[in-house]
């Protein structure tokens, strides 16, 4: 039985002839759906068969604009083509758009990024990309630019944890734009990533540790070193401790808050580094015992002439002179 055609629907040749029977394959899709065929993409010299779709889509200023789409099936292919314009429309034309300009656009929209990579990502952009390869197309840039601005880094002596910091910022950028279905790859896919020497960590001894917390015992910091030397809890960590996750009765501690910087400076409780990082933390009776007296001491030094005050809510475990809380930004305190 020949099957009916509706006339809403246009018939299009999709290839030549089917790689099997040798037989004509012919699909349906509607009208304004796009244009599709094959596309070959080179890479180093190897060759990927591709589809492509080149379809009319509104920018943010509501004017059609025709943009390629590219899959390995056209089924893929109608599934990107529908995202692309159920998603608002974006500001970033590869064509236009440089990858300064993308940069601070991305950077101002990534709202799952911390303040402190935010601050990180900024400074490397500015200082070590932008003036390199700022001013570059995004649709021009391919594995040779990032690669020649690699070894002009590494010819400058720029330290390999800043090239893969470098390479991370970029990385992260441009694979927005894949996601978006705005590049179709990431031209850093192809390159590799500045390796970064093993750093020779150098863990204190237990001689060392002992005269340190013999160093600091009697002064006010005694709780506060005794707890980064046994317990292992990041700087952060520990100044972003509370009372109310100090639980000395049952002798551990509940980590579940970091003291980090916002992106205008100011100090704020936020999570930790990653979700293994919420965790408990137990503590032995002298770490209990060096808790407990500092609870005690707290009011005494807040009556006292010495310029030593403490949060006014009595949450922070360990108060800075001159109120608010120590700092992981430099050394102890700011």
């Amino acid at each position: 039985m020949k099957k009916k055609i509706d006339p809403s629907r246009s018939r299009v040749k999709h290839r030549p002839d089917d790689p099997f029977s040798g037989e004509p394959v012919v699909f349906y899709r509607a009208p304004g759906s796009g244009t599709f065929d094959d596309y070959i993409l080179k890479v180093n010299g190897k060759r990927y068969p591709y589809r492509r779709a080149r379809v009319w889509i509104e920018n943010d200023k509501g004017v059609k604009v025709r943009k390629p789409f590219y899959a390995k099936t056209d089924a893929e292919l109608i599934k990107e083509i529908k995202a692309a314009k159920a998603r608002p429309a974006s500001a970033i034309d590869p064509e236009k758009s440089t990858l300064g300009e993308y940069f601070d656009w991305w950077i101002s929209t990534s709202g799952k990024l911390r303040a402190k990579t935010i601050k990180d990502y900024k400074f490397n952009f500015e200082r070590h990309i932008r003036p390199r390869i700022g001013k570059a197309k995004l649709a021009k840039l391919t594995p040779e630019n990032f690669r020649a601005l690699f070894k002009d880094l590494d010819e400058d002596e720029i330290g390999a944890r800043t090239r893969e910091l470098s390479y991370q910022v970029l990385h992260a950028a441009l694979n927005r734009l894949v996601k978006d279905g705005t590049l179709m790859r990431n031209p850093l896919t192809s390159v590799d990533k500045p390796k970064v020497p093993k750093a020779d960590i150098r863990i204190p001894t237990l001689a060392e540790a002992q005269k340190l917390l013999r160093a600091a015992e009697g002064t006010r910091d005694y709780p506060l070193i005794l707890l980064a030397t046994l317990t292992g809890m990041r700087q952060g960590e520990i100044f972003g401790l509370q009372w109310c996750d100090v639980h000395l009765d049952q002798g551990w501690i509940w980590v579940c808050h970091s003291l980090t910087k916002d992106t205008a400076g100011k100090l704020k409780l936020d999570k930790p580094k990653n979700e293994a990082s919420v965790r408990r933390v137990d503590l032995d009776v002298r770490q209990v015992a060096a808790l407990a007296k500092h609870v005690l001491l707290i009011p005494i030094r807040a009556l006292s002439s010495r310029p030593w005050k403490v949060d006014r809510s009595g949450q922070i475990p360990f108060a800075r002179v001159y109120g608010g809380r120590y700092s992981n930004g430099r050394s102890c305190r700011t």
